[in-house]
């Protein structure tokens, strides 16, 4: 969803795979570094 509302005006990723059971995700150090040099960060509920 966010890479649609964003277009090519900003490099969008994901720290879950697709199809991943996020109920049981837990971070990894390289997430939380990822995400410590984010300029925004959504978050989508189910």
């Amino acid at each position: 969803m966010a890479q649609n509302v964003a277009g090519d005006a900003a490099d969008v990723s994901s720290i879950t795979k697709p199809g991943a059971e996020i109920h049981d995700y837990q971070p990894t150090p390289g997430d939380i570094k990822r995400a410590q040099g984010a300029q925004l960060i959504l978050k989508q509920w189910a």
